[in-house]
């Protein structure tokens, strides 16, 4: 594909180009009723300028037979069928499109790719897309100081303390036996000696 585009080449022209804007589209879709006003000033300058708009190298990346490597040729094409649709739709019957098969198309006609119903699309009208705007919600009102309150003590549940013990029983003890009276010992213990 590489050795197919053009190589880049500096021609020291400039072109000018503006973009039309939508309400001028809608003015010349809307006041351009007759068929070869229409087609002629569509290619020549509402489809044509797009491609010189977005230029490229020698010859453009948006001119023949290039144009279609390029992804803005796609938008840019999609947007000229939706313009043609606008013109059908304000203008019916302003031309009949013809039987004969077009040259290059084997059995397709003029009047068999005109019509966007049997061709099973259709475009949606401006502005179906955009969602209806949402009323911004009103500001939360202030906070309110708090107020002091006493609250109820707060009982904890049993599970956070241990399990209580089973509780004491005092139980009487059998008496102590009486002490031996004390004795004086007969014997003294013998000195103690210190070792030699």
């Amino acid at each position: 594909m590489e050795e197919m585009m053009p190589e880049p080449y500096d021609n020291k022209v400039t072109y000018k180009a503006r973009l039309p804007t939508a309400q001028e589209i809608d003015l010349f879709v809307r006041d351009t009723p007759e068929w070869s006003k229409f087609t002629d000033s569509m290619e020549f300058t509402y489809h044509s300028v797009a491609h010189l708009f977005v230029g490229g190298n020698k010859e453009g990346t948006m001119n023949r037979p290039f144009s279609p490597m390029d992804w803005t040729f796609f938008l840019h094409h999609g947007y000229v069928d939706y313009i043609w649709s606008r013109w059908q739709e304000l203008h019916p019957g302003s031309h009949d499109f013809g039987s004969k098969p077009l040259p290059g198309y084997g059995s397709l006609t003029g009047a068999s790719v005109a019509n966007r119903e049997e061709l099973c699309y259709q475009y949606l009208p401006p502005g179906a897309l955009n969602p209806k705007p949402v009323p911004p919600r009103p500001p939360p009102p202030p906070p309110r100081p708090p107020t002091p309150r006493r609250l109820p003590p707060r009982r904890l549940p049993r599970r956070l303390f241990p399990p209580r013990p089973p509780p004491l029983r005092l139980v009487p003890r059998p008496p102590l036996p009486r002490p031996r009276p004390l004795v004086p010992c007969p014997r003294r213990p013998p000195p103690l000696r210190r070792p030699p």
